[in-house]
């Protein structure tokens, strides 16, 4: 099993799910950034707010808002900065539309400018405290150029450790994937493992020994996993093959080896 067949579908669930499962148009988290809403809410702050139903939201209501932009809410959410208040009053115009006076719990007034039922995101759920300044963060310029030189280092490890090193982790990824498969057993796959990280074998086992043995071959050969059939139970089993021609096969069901 390739890690972005496991990546990109919880990836996708994170980006799409909140939205979904909380009915809102825009991604509905926001971070408190300021004194305005003490006590109640601290800079820093991740606020996260369900859809609004504009006829339930009544005084005392904390509703998150654009004040102004393009009119199209999703793209104000993303061009404008979010507020967080409360609402104070409920003032329905002549024309029926529901706007609302909002004021932050440290503030001694009220907002100036009333919030139509158009601006409003989403109702303030739950926050969790401080984890806003992650994100505030990581939006930063410096936050930004970290969160690069992460994914560069990331992307690019493997081209940084020795020619065993990337060998090693190669193969360790290989029998990761044969046993998320079910082609290793969890005891095999934690002895293959440990040996690989102790750069030794139990003398008594074979199986760790020729493991080894493959590990510490010619250097920086590119190593793939592949699935075969064993030639003693005629099982499937895992198949290990550098592209320096070396191979290693493991059988769980007869435990048997070949190198």
């Amino acid at each position: 099993m390739k890690t972005w067949l496991i990546v990109l579908p919880l990836l996708g669930l994170l980006i799409v799910g909140p939205p979904l499962f909380l009915g809102t148009s825009t991604y509905p988290i926001t971070i408190i950034d300021g004194s305005s809403m003490r006590p109640t809410y601290s800079d820093g702050d991740l606020v996260i707010y369900g859809a609004p139903v504009i006829n339930d939201i009544q005084n005392e209501t904390i509703i998150v808002y654009v004040p102004k932009g393009t009119g199209l809410t999703f793209a104000d959410s993303i061009l404008a900065p979010a507020v967080i208040h409360r609402v104070v009053e409920i003032i329905v115009d002549t024309n029926g539309v529901t706007n609302f006076r909002t004021k932050g719990d440290n503030n001694q007034f009220a907002d100036g400018q009333l919030v139509s039922a158009d601006r409003v995101l989403g109702v303030a759920q739950f926050n969790i405290p401080l984890l806003g300044h992650l994100l505030l963060f990581i939006r930063s310029t410096q936050g930004l150029i970290a969160s690069g030189i992460i994914i560069l280092f990331l992307s690019f490890r493997r081209y940084f450790l020795s020619d065993s090193g990337r060998r090693m982790e190669m193969s360790m990824d290989a029998i990761t994937e044969a046993r998320l498969e079910g082609v290793l057993d969890a005891d095999r796959y934690e002895f293959l493992k440990i040996a690989a990280e102790q750069g030794a074998a139990n003398k008594n086992d074979s199986i760790s020994i020729a493991f080894i043995e493959f590990l510490d071959g010619k250097g920086s050969a590119r190593v793939s996993a592949k699935k075969a059939f064993c030639g003693i139970c005629g099982r499937e089993s895992l198949l290990l093959i550098s592209s320096d021609g070396m191979e290693f096969s493991y059988c769980k069901n007869c435990d048997h080896h070949t190198s």
